[in-house]
């Protein structure tokens, strides 16, 4: 539960504008959640936490132009979380993750030019999201995290000069938005 609390603290820090005590804290939680991970690799909810952490970390390195570095970390959350995801079939949270490591290497991927390897892995964490809210309709987060990943498709296809597939996802943000 450290791990957890870490991340919580670090998000904090981040929403403060304390990036460098965000940082961190971070990398603090990544260094523990590694740790517990070798000791207890059964142990799904640590693991999961190092999925957290690493696009926590990512984000981070985003907001502060080391586009390479988030890269980097970007994947490696992506390959925790599909581990995850593949031993665990079908399990929310592992989805969840799973969509929201998508989500971020594709942010990664755009901020080093990369942008139709953004595309697919942004689409990808759409189709996940979706899923998950037709599973749990009432699910506020399932909502929120689908309109995110609905805008960020529309930011991506507008970039690409294709204001068409951009209006169709923005509208069925809106739509969900206005539910």
């Amino acid at each position: 539960d450290l791990a957890w609390t870490l991340l919580d603290l670090g998000g904090l820090l981040c929403r403060m504008g304390e990036l460098a005590q965000a940082r961190a804290v971070f990398e603090e939680q990544l260094s523990l959640a590694e740790e517990v991970a070798a000791l207890a690799p059964e142990d799904l909810r640590t693991r999961r936490s190092l999925s957290a952490g690493l696009r926590n970390l990512a984000e981070l390195l985003l907001k502060q132009d080391d586009s390479d570095g988030a890269a980097a970390l970007g994947q490696q959350a992506f390959e925790v979380a599909r581990g995850l995801a593949e031993e665990t079939p079908g399990e929310f949270n592992t989805l969840e993750d799973l969509a929201k490591a998508h989500l971020m290497l594709g942010r990664c991927q755009e901020a080093t030019a990369a942008l139709p390897e953004a595309i697919q892995n942004s689409q990808r964490a759409v189709e996940i999201f979706r899923e998950l809210l037709r599973r749990d309709e009432n699910s506020e987060a399932a909502k929120n995290d689908l309109i995110q990943g609905l805008e960020r498709m529309g930011d991506l296809l507008a970039l690409q000069a294709e204001e068409a597939g951009a209006f169709e996802f923005y509208s069925e943000a809106f739509l969900l938005c206005r539910a």
